[in-house]
């Protein structure tokens, strides 16, 4: 049964009935909507407009002002109300100027705004002109979202991860730029030795020292099948012979084609002159 059939979307929001009001606020001003990214062709970058750019630090400035004690929360669930006072006949889409009110308290109240579970918003004309202002209302939500946290390797606080990250140590590009400056030490695979390298390095199944351990770690030892000497290989080639002599000659070997011998009286027995390929030699 679908969620018309049982009337919820007729009857209004049903989530957000179990939630407590976490922020209430009014923006002063006519409502904008968020505006697309620009193309600087100079340094080949995009950026977002400076007027929607301002309009979402004022929001989120507004919000800090009025609750000095919120901190981001990247586990909690929210519901988010707006309502727009419009100050002309524009026309505006409700989901745009969503979209602003959003972004704008990303870093202010929750870390991502998939955190919004729920969203309502209108827009109506103001009675004045200078009534014209965005209301806001911040709920949370019972329950937390279902994603998996790691601790940062430099600042030590919780962030979000997903599967593809199992390799992320750090939360943000600030952490990560310190932590590969950072040394560490580790030991090596092959001599045994400690040494010192940088932090972003120790994530290596088999820690080396120097080129010389690296070579000697990734090579071993193998039996010539041409003639019978050893060589070292590397171990991820399936080279099989110690040379490029004894490679051409076992190639010549394996392909060689053979005739059997005429008789003692000279009389050509049946079947003389038809060669067989012989794999090992005369």
């Amino acid at each position: 049964m679908s969620l018309i059939e049982l009337g919820h979307l007729v009857t209004g929001p049903f989530i957000s009935k179990r939630a407590a009001v976490l922020l209430s606020l009014t923006v002063p001003g006519d409502p904008l909507s968020k505006q697309r990214p620009r193309w600087n062709l100079k340094t080949a970058t995009p950026y977002t407009p400076g007027e929607t750019r301002h309009r979402e630090a004022s929001i989120a400035a507004l919000a800090r002002s009025q609750r000095t004690e919120l901190s981001v929360d990247p586990m909690g669930l929210f519901a988010l109300r707006v309502g727009f006072y419009l100050k002309g006949n524009q026309r505006r889409d409700v989901d745009n100027m969503l979209k602003l009110v959003a972004d704008a308290l990303t870093g202010v109240i929750w870390q991502d705004d998939s955190q919004v579970v729920e969203v309502f918003g209108f827009k109506v004309p103001a009675d004045q002109p200078r009534e014209a202002r965005t209301e806001i209302a911040v709920l949370r939500m019972p329950g937390l979202m279902p994603y998996t946290f790691a601790t940062c390797l430099i600042c030590q606080r919780p962030f979000r991860t997903y599967p593809s990250w199992r390799f992320r140590t750090c939360c943000s590009k600030r952490c990560w730029g310190l932590s590969i400056r950072r040394r560490v030490t580790l030991t090596c695979a092959q001599c045994g030795k400690h040494f010192e390298t940088k932090a972003h390095r120790a994530t290596a199944v088999a820690p080396l020292c120097s080129l010389a351990c690296k070579r000697v770690y990734g090579s071993e030892s193998r039996q010539c099948l041409q003639c019978g000497a050893r060589f070292t290989a590397a171990r991820s080639t399936k080279r099989k012979t110690c040379s490029p002599v004894c490679a051409r000659a076992r190639r010549f070997h394996a392909t060689r084609v053979t005739f059997p011998s005429p008789p003692v009286g000279g009389q050509p027995s049946a079947g003389a002159g038809v060669g067989r390929i012989s794999k090992d030699g005369p």
